[in-house]
């Protein structure tokens, strides 16, 4: 809202900040070929290096890294707070 010119930096009150919190992750296929996954993954982290533009998403996409699941645990941890089950299937 800021950059768009609604409102101005001085209007706004900072109350807390949160934990970063994980964007979406790119995943593949586990039965998908080694070789395959590993020039992808190489291609997917250094990308950010080699062209920049080509980083896209929802939100300020900066770079990819590799990660576990143990980088989503924020995620997790929000939906603990609010009785969301994660494991329920839809």
């Amino acid at each position: 809202m800021i950059s768009q010119g609604v409102i101005k930096q001085d209007e706004i009150n900072v109350i807390w900040k949160s934990d970063l919190i994980p964007g979406s992750p790119i995943a593949v296929r586990s039965d998908l070929d080694p070789e395959i996954k590993k020039k992808l993954k190489q291609a997917l982290i250094s990308v950010h290096e080699k062209d920049p533009s080509a980083i896209g998403g929802i939100g300020k996409v900066e770079k990819y890294m590799e990660t576990n699941k143990e980088f989503y645990n924020p995620v997790r941890d929000a939906a603990n707070l609010l009785g969301i089950d994660l494991a329920k299937k839809k």
